[in-house]
């Protein structure tokens, strides 16, 4: 599932208790979210008009403890991974602060625990390499939590290695957000702080199938302020994107509304959406099917509404035939799509299909005849979560119905697999079933998955087997 963004911030207020401590916030027994989301996007806002209150939010299981005081009135976009119940945690301090889901996939873009990339030297842009810290090649943007650990307001810049954007302007002291830090070929995204006491935490990332950042970002701020007007980018962000990045910043001496929604959505929260004087943030605001969203300013030249790149969702990955994804030359270069699989030249099918495949986290749906050559896996391949296919390990173009392969699961419809040689060493397939050498050579075996097992110690060779329940073994021949 790519990014989604509901055309109403999902409200998620009854979830959390405002007590000024550390508390779980669930999503998932009510389903605020759709099952299996791994990462959210939230809106958070301070509705007091006079009181800066505090609203910080962690993974479950995090000992991080930002102090995230809130201005009143202004605002901040953060990203938070959820665990498998759907959960993170949050700690809120006063009934003011509103927290909203704008955006959320399942898709696991985190990278967790948080790696510490703060710049050792501040005043200047500073290459920030995070191609160690497990952000896949081909990256668009590294996803950096910025913690204003120090009580004075500071300025802060993120822009891509080598470009010339140099947005330097404030963010509170004791808040929190997120930036979206641009990457180049090597990885690398470049940080300009005022001090290092300031932290800036990579948290995830946005992978190049799913999105995109410009060198130089296009303003984009209406003409008129006051009112909610449309933002039209079709010009810039291709057919299909489902959200576009920003960076919204106020350059003048007053507090001024600088609030974003997308087109179609009812949602009005300009009364307590003020970017504070000489602030700026990352939000990131969904599009219509016209690549339209809205925004309402609070002055027309004093607000700087920049687009810095966008979303779109992963392409989709469907193996329809014999050797095909649409076509044998589906891929031309390895391209790594999280939510699918890591495709070498020619797909899946060809007589040299993968050299060192991958499948990421996700699902994998393989369609009938998906994997028909014996030759597509030259040498045994771990599919994390799954099995260990070996060479001839599905070699059959009937040897799936239309199975689904998940992580931490293996479900397989009729006619099952009916090669032998399905694989050449026990394995167990966590949350699904253990199989043996040669337990599976019928095309009759499942009608749903069951647990088999042969005794160890038994050598076997097979004229023809067939498995019809758990331990009941037919037309085995025992060598020796």
């Amino acid at each position: 599932m790519p990014f989604a963004l509901p055309d109403n911030e999902i409200d998620i207020n009854a979830r959390i208790t405002k007590d000024n401590v550390w508390r779980d916030v669930d999503l998932g027994t009510n389903n605020d979210v759709p099952a299996d989301t791994q990462v959210i996007i939230l809106h958070v806002r301070n509705t007091s008009a006079t009181t800066s209150y505090v609203a910080a939010v962690r993974p479950k299981g995090s000992s991080i403890n930002p102090g995230c005081s809130i201005a009143s009135l202004t605002y901040e976009y953060l990203f938070v991974k959820l665990d498998s119940s759907r959960v993170f945690q949050a700690k809120v301090n006063n009934a003011a602060m509103d927290l909203r889901v704008v955006a959320y996939t399942n898709d696991n873009l985190s990278i967790y625990p948080y790696v510490d990339k703060t710049p050792a030297t501040a005043g200047s842009f500073q290459d920030v390499d995070v191609s160690g810290d497990g952000v896949p090649a081909g990256s668009a943007a590294a996803l950096i939590y910025a913690d204003m650990a120090s009580g004075a307001n500071k300025q802060w810049a993120i822009r891509k290695n080598g470009t010339s954007y140099d947005s330097y302007w404030y963010q509170d002291g004791y808040t929190q957000g997120l930036l979206f830090g641009a990457l180049d070929a090597s990885r690398i995204t470049e940080i300009k702080t005022q001090v290092t006491t300031n932290k800036f935490w990579l948290q995830g990332y946005l992978p190049s199938a799913q999105g995109a950042m410009f060198d130089a970002p296009t303003e984009k701020t209406p003409a008129a302020a006051g009112s909610w007007q449309d933002v039209d980018f079709s010009a810039f962000i291709p057919a299909g994107a489902v959200a576009a990045i920003l960076e919204v910043r106020n350059t003048g001496a007053s507090n001024w509304i600088a609030c974003v929604r997308k087109k179609g959505s009812s949602d009005d929260f300009t009364a307590s959406n003020k970017a504070g004087s000489w602030r700026h943030h990352h939000p990131v605001v969904g599009l219509d099917s016209s690549r339209v969203f809205q925004a309402y300013v609070g002055h027309a030249t004093e607000v700087d509404i920049f687009v810095l790149g966008y979303i779109v969702p992963p392409p989709t990955q469907t193996i329809s035939g014999a050797g095909n994804i649409a076509s044998g030359e589906a891929e031309g270069t390895p391209s790594v799509s999280p939510g699918g699989v890591s495709l070498l030249p020619s797909g899946i099918g060809s007589e040299a299909t993968f050299g060192s495949p991958a499948v990421h986290p996700g699902a994998v749906t393989l369609q009938p005849a998906g994997l028909a050559s014996g030759e597509a896996l030259p040498g045994p391949v771990v599919l994390p979560g799954c099995v260990t296919i070996g060479p001839e390990g599905i070699d059959s173009a009937e040897g799936q119905g239309t199975p689904l392969i998940l992580p931490g699961l293996v479900s397989i419809m009729p006619t099952g697999i009916v090669s032998a040689e399905v694989l050449g060493s026990p394995r167990l397939l966590p949350g699904a079933v253990a199989l043996y050498p040669l337990a599976i050579g019928s095309a009759e075996v499942w009608g749903i998955p069951r647990i088999y097992r042969i005794p160890q110690g038994i050598s076997l060779s097979v004229e023809t087997s067939r498995l019809l329940a758990a331990g009941e073994i037919r037309r085995l021949k025992v060598a020796g």
